[in-house]
């Protein structure tokens, strides 16, 4: 299939709203810079989706370290007062983010806060964490 052929296709998936027009850059100019042309609609189909975990930092007088784990492991620590956003792939449609302030020197953490959520492995979502009374909370959004 010549790079034309595969543009238009490229063109199709993104007006069917199947990719998304980042995907739809990303792919077309990896298209037009690919000798093989062995980019497939296949692949595109069966794509990982995404989560994008953000956060909006809150003043307060201290800085409380953060700590963040996708299905009981660690994935990051960031700062109360900072923003923070991480990106990971969807591997398993249920999914479990944990947010809990750490304790000096303890391997458990304090205040655990979860959120079970159940995801599409081929969509991609925006999941921002606030802080209101005390309580953490998510909305979540596909972005497809």
């Amino acid at each position: 299939m010549d790079k034309l052929q595969k543009i238009k296709e490229l063109k199709q998936l993104f007006d069917d709203g199947v990719i998304t027009s980042s995907e739809y850059e990303n792919l077309k100019n990896e298209t037009l810079n690919n000798e093989d042309n062995s980019i497939s609609v296949a692949t595109i189909n069966n794509k990982t989706g995404t989560l994008t975990i953000s956060w909006v930092g809150r003043s307060y007088l201290f800085d409380f370290k953060l700590d963040l784990y996708l299905n009981k492991e660690s994935l990051s620590s960031f700062y109360f007062k900072k923003s923070f956003s991480t990106t990971i792939p969807i591997t398993n449609e249920k999914i479990q983010i944990q947010l809990g302030v750490p304790l000096s020197n303890i391997k458990t953490n304090f205040n655990i806060t979860t959120f079970d959520l159940d995801l599409q492995k081929n969509q991609d979502y925006n999941m921002l964490i606030t802080f209101n009374n005390g309580k953490y909370s998510y909305d979540l959004k596909n972005i497809n």
